[in-house]
């Protein structure tokens, strides 16, 4: 085999691997992006970070949170599309219930 032929057969088995790893993690996604992925990852991030610096993490939150206060973010949400994804969870609430 010469060089080329193994690299080939190296991205292969580590094609198959992503692949297998991505199937394990779980089916939701969005955008194509694994959700349950790409949660595992912040949350992995954000441990490291609160271990090692939290103070840092905790300025970093407060000034995430005075930023989206300060710039009002929750205007920026159309009406349409809060009731396009609350109206699913308020229907499925409302059907659950027992009628008296």
């Amino acid at each position: 085999m010469n060089s080329t032929q193994v690299a080939c057969e190296r991205l292969t088995q580590s094609r198959d691997r992503l692949r297998q790893a991505l199937s394990q993690v779980g089916s939701h996604s969005a955008g194509g992006v694994q959700v349950s992925l790409l949660a595992k990852t912040a949350y992995g991030l954000v441990t490291t970070v609160a271990r090692n610096q939290p103070l840092a993490l905790v300025m970093g939150t407060a000034l995430t949170a005075a930023l989206l206060v300060r710039t009002k973010a929750w205007r920026w949400l159309s009406m349409s599309a809060l009731f396009a994804g609350l109206m699913p969870q308020l229907i499925k609430t409302l059907a659950s219930q027992e009628k008296p």
